[in-house]
């Protein structure tokens, strides 16, 4: 299973230009954008929405999971 994390390219800047000493500068992420190829609707996979709090985000990371491998997949 894949996971997205979606999120403006405004709010993606903001978290990496957040990290101390991260080994990407925020000045990256237009051209990450630029190459990004989203899940397709035939891809295992789930999109999750940055603007979440990052406790929501795991949330529903998990429930998608936990629903993914009781599917048997």
């Amino acid at each position: 299973m894949f996971v997205h994390l979606h999120g403006s390219p405004e709010v993606i800047a903001r978290r990496v230009a957040g990290r101390p000493g991260h080994f990407k500068p925020a000045a990256l992420v237009t051209s990450q954008f630029a190459t990004l190829v989203p899940l397709q609707p035939d891809e295992n996979g789930l999109t999750l929405d940055l603007d979440l709090p990052v406790d929501a985000l795991v949330e529903r990371y998990l429930t998608a999971t936990a629903r993914h491998s009781s599917l048997g997949a």
